[in-house]
């Protein structure tokens, strides 16, 4: 995964996996961790939403974290 562009660094790697790329060796980013970064870069402070139904809804779970930071 690339993110490139605004305020990122340039060059950086973040994480390590075994010798073949296959499983992440420390810190394994899920998906919500990757939705976190997005919305923080582009300002979003509101994540949560309401469905038609009218149940709140969260784009990503409260521990997801900021993997450019």
């Amino acid at each position: 995964l690339i993110f490139a562009g605004g305020k990122n660094e340039y060059g950086r790697l973040i994480g390590k996996a075994d010798r073949l790329m296959t499983i992440p060796d420390e810190n394994p980013i899920k998906p919500h961790d990757v939705a976190k970064t997005i919305f923080d870069h582009f300002g979003v402070v509101n994540t949560q939403f309401t469905t038609l139904e009218g149940r709140p809804m969260w784009i990503y779970d409260k521990e997801a974290k900021n993997i450019l930071i």
